[in-house]
């Protein structure tokens, strides 16, 4: 009966804890605008002024060195996974085999 009281305790306190923060969901605007207390995005900040447009990380770039290595590396690993494969087949026998004769002793 102790445990069955305790589990009911913990249950509504986990019910209520939860409520809580879908409350705090629920006060968002049905509109989706900001509230406010929404901090800003990375796109509204500093995109009034040039001077700010200077401090932005600039788009990356892929390496021109990945271009050339990505399909061949991609290759070897697919090679190597298929050769794999095919020696646990070739082994797959002498593995039964073991297996048998470890649980006859």
């Amino acid at each position: 009966m102790k445990r069955l009281m305790l589990t009911l305790v913990v249950a509504v306190c986990l019910v209520a804890a939860l409520a809580g923060a879908a409350a705090a969901i629920e006060d968002a605007p049905a509109d989706g605008g900001p509230t406010p207390h929404q901090m800003p995005g990375f796109d509204e900040v500093g995109s009034g002024s040039e001077i700010s447009q200077g401090f932005r990380p600039s788009e990356y770039e892929t390496p021109a060195f990945f271009r050339f290595i990505l399909y061949p590396l991609l290759g070897v690993g697919l090679l190597a996974t298929l050769l794999l494969l095919f020696a646990y087949l070739l082994w797959q026998p002498r593995f039964v085999a073991e297996g048998k004769t470890k649980r006859r002793r």
